[in-house]
């Protein structure tokens, strides 16, 4: 936005081989343009110039017109209230292999998460930071219910209500679904996708009132088996506020995802119609290591350009900032590395997750408050128990006497354990603890007797957590 600011302008003489010649360049501003009425610039060799007396330009260059746009940021659009709205969906086809073998990508372990567990609660983390009431839809594909081969079946047994609550509701729904799911096939993706574009029609149909842009996760081992129909539906989903994020699971060659990645060709349906703008990201999760932080900056580095995309053919400008939202620290990042760091501090390794070596571990990165011994900037815990569910407690801006020691590892709620000495500043990235005798809602509200309970609760098994409510003190 300063126009003030200098522009260097250079004319070239193209030649095939790629050794192109400067003729001349110009220095201009902005301000030149639009306020001072500057139309016609000369082009100056500077070399030629200085050594030919009589050398006066290379020509001109006329300004015929002039269209100045501001380029918005995705958290321009965060700030000012946009939401993204998560839906999940998980293969369970029977290539994933049998869940009691050894070598089943779904296999379930007491002390560590398979692959689909470490890519739902990375991606999951991140997203659910933007979404107000951390509600998920969320579905599986190509598994056998009662008898039934279903391609678009709530993960939590519930069709008439497939939501999850927040990131706990999604890796215990995960967990449990074994108890009534089989695996099957084959790998279809057309009604999950159908599913997500239903929601993002509705919110295209009043995105000018309430600013809402969906990404659908989508964690599977193969290839797919509906083609066409996958094709059709992401080309219509690239008028609505859609973007589609596929994990690909194991070490098949997913030659498919990268034909629906179109990076290098957009997607064309069977009528003819080209996709308006590139909705999906495809990351093979052996790619990146099957690191979970690394998923995350892939992820990250494409979620915020398919927002934009959507936001600038629509020629919707972001709303001004707003101050009543929960987004904690995330608010405060500048940058979306700023808020992957964050995410890598708070998070920790998951895929080094041991429940039962690594009880408790601690870290205080700020000094006390001054005013009733307030906790640190920073106070994370992180702490395992035997209900299989990480906790992370983080404190994104203690003030003084403001909030105590929030973490430790709490069953089966997460950002708990401690005790919560006032409450201000527990924003928890906005995220609401559940079902603990109370909650902190999303300006960071203590409520409720949420805080004395996680103090209990972290006594469980293991002594997870027992530095929970102590450093705040």
């Amino acid at each position: 936005n300063d126009y003030s600011r200098p522009l260097l302008f250079e004319v070239f003489a193209y030649h095939s081989n790629g050794s192109h010649d400067l003729i001349g360049s110009n220095t201009f501003t902005l301000q030149d343009l639009t306020e001072k009425g500057i139309k016609k610039m000369e082009i100056i060799d500077e070399p030629r110039k200085k050594k030919k007396k009589s050398y006066t330009n290379s020509g001109y260059v006329v300004v015929d017109s002039i269209d100045i746009r501001i380029l918005h940021t995705f958290l321009e659009y965060v700030s000012g209230g946009c939401e993204i709205c998560l839906t999940a969906a998980v293969d369970y086809t029977q290539s994933n292999g049998d869940i009691d073998l050894p070598g089943s990508l779904h296999k379930q372990a007491p002390n560590s998460y398979n692959d689909y567990e470490k890519a739902l609660f990375s991606v999951g983390e991140i997203l659910l930071n933007y979404d107000s009431d951390k509600l998920v839809p969320f579905f599986g594909f190509g598994g056998k219910i009662r008898g039934q081969i279903s391609h678009c079946f709530a993960i939590n047994g519930n069709e008439a209500n497939s939501e999850v609550y927040g990131l706990e509701g999604m890796m215990a729904a995960y967990k449990e679904s074994f108890n009534f799911v089989h695996l099957s096939g084959p790998t279809l993706f057309s009604q999950v996708i159908s599913s997500a574009i239903q929601d993002a029609q509705a919110s295209d149909r009043n995105i000018r009132d309430k600013q809402r842009f969906h990404v659908l996760l989508i964690l599977t081992d193969g290839e797919i088996h509906d083609m066409r129909d996958t094709i059709d539906l992401i080309v219509k989903g690239s008028e609505l506020p859609l973007g589609i994020v596929i994990v690909g699971i194991g070490n098949d060659q997913f030659e498919n995802m990268v034909i629906l990645d179109a990076d290098d060709d957009p997607l064309v349906d069977r009528n003819g119609k080209k996709m308006v703008r590139d909705i999906v990201q495809f990351v093979p999760f052996r790619n990146v290591g099957n690191s979970p932080s690394r998923l995350c900056k892939e992820v990250l580095e494409e979620i915020p350009e398919q927002l934009l995309s959507y936001f600038k053919l629509k020629n919707i400008k972001p709303n001004p900032p707003r101050r009543d939202l929960g987004h904690g620290a995330y608010n405060r990042a500048n940058t979306l590395s700023d808020q992957l760091r964050m995410h890598n501090e708070v998070m920790g390794h998951v895929g080094n997750i041991d429940r039962s070596s690594n009880p408790n571990t601690g870290m205080n990165m700020a000094p006390q408050g001054n005013n009733g011994g307030g906790g640190g900037g920073m106070n994370m815990n992180q702490g395992y128990s035997n209900a299989n569910t990480m906790n992370t407690g983080y404190n994104p801006n203690m003030q003084a006497g403001g909030g105590g020691q929030m973490g430790g590892g709490v069953a089966p709620a997460r950002y708990g354990g401690g005790q919560m000495n006032g409450g201000m500043n527990a924003q928890m990235f906005g995220m609401a603890a559940l079902g603990q005798g109370g909650y902190v809602n999303q300006q960071g509200q203590f409520q409720g007797n949420f805080g004395q309970q996680q103090g209990n609760y972290g006594r469980q098994p293991g002594n997870n957590g027992m530095q929970g409510g102590n450093n705040g003190m």
